[in-house]
């Protein structure tokens, strides 16, 4: 324990606030694209049969290239 028996334990002793980061609308746009992405990412590299085998390697990057390739065209 941080502060050891019978000692105060409020949580905001134990942290600094740093209260909530400004988001704009832009910021809001980029972070969905960017989930997006990521989600075509996953899957394009996840194999659809659970017995063919996972890439590896250079058929990683051939399939992430094509992907970030086709997402940097949006």
């Amino acid at each position: 324990m941080a502060y050891g028996k019978g000692k105060d334990k409020e949580l905001m002793k134990r942290m600094a606030d740093l209260g909530r980061l400004a988001m704009s609308g832009e910021l809001a746009d980029l972070r969905s694209r960017i989930i997006v992405v990521l989600d075509k990412m996953a899957a394009a590299i996840w194999p659809s049969d659970i017995l063919r085998p996972m890439p590896s390697g250079k058929d990683i990057d051939a399939v992430m290239l094509r992907v970030q390739s086709d997402a940097s065209k949006d």
